[in-house]
């Protein structure tokens, strides 16, 4: 998804960061839920799709692209509405985020929510310069699995017709 979209964090989300006396909120990334990130334990947030590359301090992006396996503890706060501490890494210092340990606490806690093709927006906000997260659930995936159904109902007349017009459906 192309960070050049108008994003607004749900009101909820700001009173909760305000609750906090977050600073500094900005949008991350927007993107849908791949099997990857439902089913694996961690979150990869693709450098190349980050919306606001400066969410992390300089001495943060330092630490994720020399110091191998330091990661950065976040607080991230979920749907549910919980929070968390995270780490938040970046394979060989050039690659992929990725949001590790606890990413399937997340997960479990809003198992209805969370689901593959769902459409989700990470916001970095500051608390007292400690980066923090809020997962925010833009769409639920409902357009997602009705055009996955759509695929598998077309993909299964394909074979029903193939199946008739060679004789073999006995």
């Amino acid at each position: 998804m192309s960070p050049t979209f108008a994003a607004v964090l749900p009101e909820e989300f700001r009173s909760r960061i305000a609750a906090m006396s977050g600073q500094r909120i900005q949008l991350v990334i927007q993107k849908r839920l791949t099997a990857t990130d439902v089913f694996k334990e961690r979150f990869l947030i693709p450098a190349s799709q980050v919306a606001s590359p400066n969410f992390l301090t300089l001495e943060e992006q330092a630490q994720l692209n020399y110091s191998r396996h330091k990661p950065i503890v976040a607080v991230i706060l979920d749907p549910s509405p919980n929070s968390c501490a995270v780490d938040l890494k970046r394979f060989n210092g050039t690659g992929p985020y990725a949001i590790t340990s606890n990413w399937s606490l997340v997960m479990k806690r809003n198992r209805e929510a969370l689901v593959e093709g769902a459409l989700v927006q990470l916001w970095s906000f500051r608390c007292a310069s400690e980066l923090c997260i809020a997962v925010v659930v833009a769409d639920g995936g409902d357009e997602a699995a009705a055009e996955k159904e759509e695929i598998l109902m077309r993909a299964g007349y394909m074979a029903y017709e193939y199946l008739r017009r060679n004789n073999m459906l006995g």
